[in-house]
């Protein structure tokens, strides 16, 4: 794999909205933060050449990040092609086969939107999916079901390896990496919940005088 782009666009919101038809290129400005100055949807397209993936960090509820996403996705269609594959964190792995049959047409979309068990702003995301499956573009349904996620978090990443072998296809294989130290305090600060302690962080704690 090639150099992966991480996305260092973000929007100043100029308005709230949850009608996505409704926002044009006059309510957003784009920035980046490497060159430290604002940029154009083409510049980041531009950017693309020699890398395999971009990453768009957004808030799952803004309506403009998700205008921006499936403009970025058009983009990128319009100078890559068919080269391009979107990966959605909204769709579980177990849904996969359910996302192929809706993207080929074999099933109508009330049956997916049930079936692939979709947000209730699916309206926002919509637009991404109906324009991959026009274009026959593939949709990989990148997130593991919260079942797994749950039972990490209660027992920890070993209890994972008794699962049988249908339901590890469903998650990152084993051994997955893990947040540490500075970064993992940052990401839990930014969850606004407490770090629970670990031995990189109780090795650093001072003892009271």
């Amino acid at each position: 794999m090639k150099n992966l782009l991480p996305f260092f666009v973000c929007a100043f919101l100029l308005f709230s909205t949850s009608v996505q038809s409704q926002i044009t290129d006059k309510h957003f400005k784009i920035y980046s933060t490497k060159a430290n100055k604002e940029v154009s949807i083409s510049e980041i397209i531009g950017d693309m050449e020699g890398h395999d993936v971009l990453f768009f960090g957004e808030e799952h509820n803004d309506s403009i990040g998700h205008y921006l996403e499936q403009a970025i996705f058009e983009a990128l269609h319009a100078k890559f092609g068919k080269g391009i594959t979107l990966s959605m964190e909204m769709f579980d792995r177990d849904v996969q086969d359910v996302m192929n049959e809706y993207l080929r047409g074999d099933i109508r979309e009330k049956n997916f939107t049930k079936d692939a068990r979709v947000w209730s702003n699916y309206r926002d995301y919509k637009p991404m999916v109906e324009f991959a499956k026009n274009k026959g573009l593939d949709v990989i349904c990148a997130n593991a079901p919260s079942r797994y996620t749950n039972l990490v978090g209660r027992k920890g990443q070993a209890a994972l390896k008794a699962l049988g072998e249908e339901s590890k296809s469903n998650f990152a294989p084993l051994p997955f990496d893990t947040a540490s130290g500075k970064y993992y305090e940052k990401l839990m600060s930014l969850s606004h919940s407490p770090a629970p302690k670990t031995p990189d962080t109780a090795a650093k704690k001072k003892p009271l005088p």
